[in-house]
């Protein structure tokens, strides 16, 4: 028996089946024990043929045809409606026959009137001029079914409860950063909430503004001619209430924008939720800007990692590809460089889990740098823009105008975030551009036009929108590595641009460095101003290295403050540029080098600071510049507490005659601790101590940051003083303020001084702790013989006299090496390891361990320091 064309008039047709389901076809009703179900006009059709058809297998052609006839659909409509008539009636209510279609097999226990299978025809179309009756869910041309929302769930609840609450939602965010997808889950929920259900209207084949009327007016059935307007649809849709939901809007903003004015004014039932990479700016509008996924910390243990949604996504997409696939110790590292290089952003990281297992996660992550030629493998049942990375940022960059193209290409040269000031000075034309000259140049970019570019890149989510005070950009790196792509693509304006970027961060850094020789700024207040800039800082100072070595030196003394945490980078500021220096470059910057490298220097190698101090103080003088002379002084003075065979007096006598009762705290605290170490040297270690208070005062009311120096010198004084609990103490509040700031300072200093006070006290334990500390930074800061002589003491105090003996020979001949003067701290150390050994060894034994240690690596220090037994292979 074949399926019939005749329409379907008896009203007595009824069909029971699955033991509890009454379907009336004539009357259009579903009923499970006597109770009327909701189910949408095109669901109802669906059952209706597959029920009609159940003694073969529904192909899925035919099903189109008579669901949606006369239009042309796409198939994952009808998984929609297979998927809500599973949920009503169950899973084996109909099978899925791969390749074929469907098939009805709940089982009819019961069928009155002429519905006996292939005898039902074709069911009525719902009205073609209104939304369909109660519960329709309306599943049009684009909509899929919503995959696993993975880190989501706020960005849901959220979402779902703005559309409660509005009329018009924009979700609003970047390509590829999920907003379909989360629009697909809410839509859905959402539905059951509306008399007519939901509209889905994917807007990507649109190829103009005037295409989004008729692509809705499709979507709902609405009968209006071709071209009929915004205003049309509004009136045919005016009675209904329903979600309809633009998908992918941002290329026709202008055809959006007209008909939501239209529904807006026209339809009180009808909430409008739309997808985009730029809001309509309307004022009915409530935008919902999506994020990337949350990621995990650079540090993050395998329990953290795995909690992050980026983490999340990335192993559930490589595990429907490979089963076996697990975050464990071996790939963690990787997989959290994956994600965070990715920004959190799905699309990219779906593309990067398509890659495993051929690539594994550290391969992938090591490839990133061509991640343009990596990520390629999009879904295929997305849209063509996001089957490649490349793609997807090409869509969104021509939607851009020509300005803001020109601006984000030049925007990639930022590494770090940066501010509104830093871009107008690195996007703007120069003003003598040749380039920009005569008739049919290109117009020149001035700083108004970046800062409406950057509004537009702000809408459109290729750059973060601006946070903190002052506000501050930035752009992420994929988008950043599309738009260095773009700019290397225009070689001129790439030399331009980075020509520009070099000018404003060094004189951004020279200005800075200025502000801090004369203390205008707290020192809290002048990091938090420009630390922000160091990472481009750092990018500068490559350039000006391979192009223009005064400015290179020019930004060392401000850019190297900037990094105080950051000791390795710092230390690099200062290798990098100190061969360059010469007396060719200007005065000024050659005094702000050489006081910079001494102040960096300072007691930790005195062979190195002073020097540069000395130019430096003959430099300031020369120039009348009272603050950087009065400086290059102070790091005079104060290096003589370090053995320099010198007395502090002069370098005293001059800072009083230049220091001025006006200057801040944050400068004049200097002179005061010059005195502590006037004292200091002079062995009258107890006044020292209370003049180190006094002027700890004086740095606590200034809020200097270099706390933890004076820490290391108060502790110094305090030890000389025999007085080791308030070195303790010292050394503890500096290493507590580091912790409380998550700052990685340069605290070894500090951390050596407190080895030593907890080792003359005999708290082993306590040294043995933080031994390794104090080394790894010892071997950062070139102080290896300072730390070596505490090392000695600590293998001594543990009963491995051979191994100290060999440390101590170690330690005198790195003094010799680096020229560097022996503390008396350090001296107490060895003159205490010396001593215990000479209870358990012969002199001519020790004298034999030295003179090994004298040719002992630097390598082989840490198992003679923290070994357990006292044996040397």
């Amino acid at each position: 028996m074949g399926p019939s064309s005749g329409p379907v008039a008896e009203a007595e047709a009824v069909i029971h089946f699955g033991g509890c389901f009454e379907l009336r076809p004539a009357a259009r009703t579903l009923l499970r024990d006597g109770t009327a179900l909701k189910l949408g006009g095109r669901a109802f059709d669906l059952l209706v043929a597959l029920v009609d058809r159940r003694d073969r297998v529904v192909p899925k052609s035919e099903l189109l045809d008579i669901v949606w006839p006369r239009l042309v659909v796409e198939e994952n409509n009808l998984q929609v409606h297979v998927l809500a008539l599973r949920k009503l009636l169950g899973p084996q209510a109909i099978a899925t026959v791969p390749g074929r279609g469907y098939r009805f097999t709940a089982g009819v226990e019961e069928a009155h009137g002429p519905t006996a299978p292939g005898t039902h025809g074709t069911p009525p179309c719902h009205a073609a001029t209104a939304p369909a009756g109660d519960g329709a869910l309306m599943a049009t041309t684009g909509f899929a079914p919503a995959t696993a929302l993975i880190g989501r769930g706020i960005d849901g609840k959220e979402l779902d409860a703005a559309l409660r609450e509005h009329r018009l939602v924009t979700l609003l965010g970047a390509g590829g950063v999920g907003k379909s997808t989360l629009a697909r889950h809410v839509a859905q929920a959402a539905a059951e909430r509306f008399a007519d259900g939901m509209v889905w209207v994917d807007l990507t084949p649109v190829r103009d503004d005037a295409g989004v009327v008729d692509a809705a007016a499709a979507a709902t059935r609405s009968a209006l001619a071709r071209g009929g307007g915004a205003k049309a649809l509004a009136a045919a849709l005016a009675p209904g209430k329903l979600l309809l939901v633009l998908d992918n809007a941002e290329h026709v903003l202008d055809g959006v924008v007209a008909l939501a004015v239209a529904l807006h004014a026209a339809c009180p039932g009808v909430h409008l939720l739309v997808t985009s990479q730029a809001p309509l700016r309307l004022a009915a509008e409530q935008l919902y800007r999506l994020d990337p996924l949350a990621l995990p910390d650079p540090q993050a243990s395998l329990a953290e990692a795995a909690a992050s949604a980026a983490v999340q996504l990335f192993v559930a997409r490589v595990r429907a590809r490979d089963r076996h696939f697990v975050l464990d110790a071996h790939n963690l590292a990787a997989v959290v460089s994956l994600t965070r290089r990715l920004d959190g952003l799905p699309l990219a990281i779906e593309m990067a889990a398509a890659r495993v297992p051929a690539l594994s996660p550290a391969q992938l992550a090591a490839a990133l740098h061509e991640r343009f030629r990596v990520l390629t493998r999009g879904d295929r049942s997305a849209p063509a823009r996001q089957h490649t990375l490349a793609a997807a940022l090409s869509w969104t960059h021509d939607l851009l105008g020509a300005e803001e193209q020109v601006v984000l290409r030049r925007l990639g040269v930022f590494v770090g975030s940066f501010s509104l000031p830093a871009a107008q000075a690195v996007c703007r034309d120069d003003g003598d551009d040749p380039a920009h000259a005569g008739a049919g140049a290109p117009q020149r970019i001035d700083e108004w036009q970046v800062l409406d570019a950057l509004a537009v890149l702000v809408d459109r989510s290729l750059i973060t929108p601006p946070v903190g005070e002052p506000p501050r950009y930035r752009l992420l790196e994929t988008p950043k590595a599309f738009a260095l792509q773009r700019l290397a693509a225009a070689a001129d304006d790439e030399a331009a641009a980075r020509r520009r970027h070099l000018a404003y961060f060094r004189s951004l850094y020279e200005a800075a460095y200025e502000d801090h020789l004369w203390a205008r700024r707290s020192a809290a207040d002048w990091l938090d101003t420009f630390a922000p800039d160091a990472d481009d800082g750092l990018a500068a100072l490559d350039h000006a290295i391979a192009h223009d070595a005064e400015s290179a030196v020019a930004l060392a003394p401000g850019l190297a403050r900037a990094l105080v945490h950051r000791h390795a980078e710092r230390f690099a500021v200062w290798h990098r540029t100190e061969p360059l220096l010469n007396d060719a470059l200007p005065a000024p910057v050659r005094a702000c080098w050489q006081l910079g490298f001494g102040q960096f220097w300072g007691v930790a190698n005195v062979h190195r600071s002073r020097p540069h101090a000395r130019a430096a103080a003959a430099l300031f003088r020369a120039a009348g510049h009272a603050a950087g002379e009065y400086r290059a002084q102070s790091i005079l003075a104060i290096t003589t507490i370090a053995g320099t065979g010198e007395r502090p007096d002069a370098a005293l006598a001059h800072m009083r005659e230049l220091e001025q009762a006006d200057w801040p705290a944050d400068l004049r605290y200097l002179g005061s601790w010059a005195e502590v170490s006037r004292l200091a040297t002079a062995g009258r270690f107890d006044e020292a101590y209370a003049a180190g208070l006094a002027c700890m005062e004086l740095i606590r009311q200034s809020g200097h940051s270099g706390r933890l120096f004076h820490d290391e010198g108060m502790m110094y004084v305090a030890i000389m003083a025999d007085r080791l609990d308030d070195a303790i103490e010292h050394g503890l509040a500096g290493m507590r303020r580091v912790r409380a700031h998550q700052r990685h300072a340069p605290a070894s200093g500090t951390e050596l001084m407190l080895l030593i006070a907890w080792l003359l006290k005999g708290d082993v334990a306590r040294a043995r702790e933080i031994g390794p500390a104090v080394w790894e930074a010892a071997c950062s800061f070139n102080h290896k013989a300072a730390a070596a002589d505490a090392l000695t003491l600590l293998a001594a105090r543990e009963g491995r006299v051979r191994a100290a003996m060999i440390l101590a020979g170690y330690a005198a001949a790195d003094y010799t090496r680096s020229a560097t003067k022996r503390l008396p701290t350090y001296q107490r150390c060895g003159d205490a390891a010396e001593a215990i050994a000479a209870q358990a060894l012969s002199a001519e034994e020790i004298a034999a361990l030295q003179a090994r240690g004298r040719q002992w690596p630097d390598a082989g220090v840490p198992a003679l320091a923290f070994g357990t037994v006292d044996v040397i292979v």
